[in-house]
């Protein structure tokens, strides 16, 4: 599916793999060998995080898998880019370089590809993430993460002899999570220890916000992450370990599924009660843009498939209309469902990254992970069947953790909308290749969910 954007004509020449890697082989590794044939070259160029903002904005990663055909080492090496608006690179590029100047005093390391009026940042450096070279600077972290040892339960006395860095999560121009394996040196009884923290690095101050959400949490669950302290000088929240591993599909495929489900049910229980102070909200406001976003993505992709989703759009805020909704509701949201922000183990679950925690009707956050549940299931080449046998086994655990009725109409409506501003935009705005082929049964699915609330209404 080419993507037609008129103000950004060349996505589809960023999007080919093959001439990426011509490009980016002239640009950065010709020169490696005395006949600038290059000692390096690249075995293979993936593409992650796309963004694409129709007529605003197109960025996105590759990842770049090297060898020294001299020495046989292989390497990784992961490089941001955003496009140009056709026809003003050169102009684009001189406000970047004196924008970065201007915030930081240093040169901008951008890298400009005229062929494609596209700017590219190396890995660490990052347009946004200015601060993320140093904070994967092992010598720099060694005495800067020693003030934080007491939290760790050090003695004063004890100091780092080594740091690891392990990138865990990366998204270009927003933020950075980062493993830190730490060797603490104890000269008092000549003797180490091992420790391990993490921190995330943002491109603003949004981590003041999730610290303090994250301390009150704190006090209320059974299990969370420990913040430890904000780093305003670098913007990046360091916290520490926390157990468990991410959830996968394949664990759902086990016969611990029914538990692991009944304790993730558990833990967004626990988590929809507990109180925060904060000033983000999420309602139908911020839906009905999301919704409308997604019928603005589909048009430079496929004009039907936009009039489709506009139709059905229209549809479910009929719908919506249809039900009885509360004045005002505020439980704690966490807005990122996804497999990879719960932690599993034997007899708990719970929930990191929480950066988009907010205030609004929780019946959106499990709308959200029933959707997640699906997307999973289908990567994983299981039928829509055999995902509604999951679906209906952790809905009915959600329900007996709860002490309040869930409302099967409302949620049935968050289900239906969340497959369409959520799962259905995101493909469309970040280009998953596996997904693109599944739009039309996440739009299937959305109509079934919402076939359900009307046939509640009739019988009603």
């Amino acid at each position: 599916m080419e993507i037609n954007d008129v103000c950004y004509p060349q996505i589809n020449k960023a999007l080919d793999k093959g001439l990426i890697a011509q490009l980016f082989h002239r640009r950065f590794f010709s020169s490696t060998s005395p006949d600038n044939s290059g000692s390096i070259v690249i075995e293979s160029c993936e593409i992650n995080n796309k963004r694409h903002k129709p007529s605003k904005s197109f960025v996105l990663s590759y990842h770049l898998s090297l060898l020294d055909t001299q020495t046989g080492t292989r390497s990784e090496q992961v490089i941001g880019a955003r496009l140009c608006k056709l026809g003003q690179g050169k102009r684009e590029l001189h406000e970047e370089c004196e924008k970065h100047s201007r915030n930081t005093g240093t040169s901008s390391q951008v890298v400009y590809v005229p062929e494609l009026e596209m700017m590219l940042w190396v890995f660490p450096q990052d347009r946004k993430l200015v601060h993320l070279a140093q904070i994967l600077d092992a010598e720099f972290l060694k005495s800067h993460l020693g003030e934080m040892l007491p939290l760790l339960g050090c003695n004063p006395s004890n100091r780092i002899s080594g740091v690891q860095a392990d990138v865990l999560h990366y998204l270009p121009e927003r933020s950075c999570m980062i493993r830190y394996r730490l060797t603490v040196d104890d000269p008092s009884h000549a003797s180490c220890e091992h420790k391990i923290i993490y921190g995330k690095n943002y491109r603003d101050d949004r981590g003041v916000e999730v610290f303090s959400i994250m301390k009150q949490l704190l006090e209320q669950l059974p299990k969370c992450a420990i913040p430890l302290v904000y780093d305003a000088q670098y913007r990046t929240l360091w916290q520490s370990h926390l157990s468990g591993v991410p959830l996968e599909w394949r664990d759902l495929e086990t016969n611990n599924a029914p538990g692991l489900l009944k304790n993730i049910a558990t833990c967004l229980a626990a988590f929809q009660d507990c109180q925060v102070q904060t000033t983000g909200y999420y309602g139908f406001k911020e839906i009905d843009e999301q919704l409308f976003d997604t019928i603005k993505a589909a048009k430079p992709q496929d004009k039907s498939l936009s009039e489709q989703i506009a139709d059905w759009v229209a549809t479910l805020l009929a719908i919506r209309d249809e039900l009885s909704w509360p004045k005002e509701i505020t439980f704690p949201l966490h807005q990122d469902l996804k497999f990879g922000n719960i932690l599993v183990e034997e007899n708990s679950a719970c929930l990191i990254d929480l950066d988009s925690v907010c205030l609004g009707d929780p019946l959106a956050d499990i709308g959200s992970l029933v959707t997640n549940f699906y997307r999973n299931g289908l990567h994983a080449g299981r039928d829509v069947a055999y995902v509604n046998n999951i679906v209906d086994l952790f809905l009915s655990s959600y329900e007996n953790s709860v002490t309040w009725e869930v409302d099967k109409p409302r949620l049935n409506w968050f289900i239906a909308a969340a497959f369409v501003h959520e799962v259905i935009r995101r493909i469309l705005r970040q280009r998953h290749e596996i997904d693109l082929k599944h739009i039309q049964t996440y739009l299937d699915l959305s109509k079934r969910y919402a076939g359900l609330i009307v046939e509640e209404l009739e019988n009603a």
